[in-house]
């Protein structure tokens, strides 16, 4: 499956997740370690699903871990809703 940023995303990206996404990808491809902070309602999950996205497409795998069942189940939604059920 070939990747494009954002295509078939139920939402176009915020200004933050497009601009941050290219650096995420080249971060993780050269195995930087950074972080990604953002408030509540920011957007961070649709950006994890977009990275999920990309790293599905390439062949790779994604472990995402939550703090609590309720984020479990939100994250688990969004993610399914960007890449479908794997």
């Amino acid at each position: 499956m070939k990747y494009s940023p954002w295509v078939g995303a139920e939402f176009p990206p915020r200004r933050w997740q497009a601009e941050s996404l290219p650096i995420v990808q080249r971060s993780i491809v050269s195995g930087e370690r950074n972080i990604i902070q953002a408030c509540t309602g920011a957007g961070k999950s649709r950006h994890v699903a977009e990275i999920v996205a990309w790293a599905v497409s390439s062949g790779g795998f994604v472990v995402c871990t939550v703090p609590s069942r309720d984020l479990v189940r939100q994250l688990s939604a969004t993610l399914a809703a960007r890449v479908g059920v794997l």
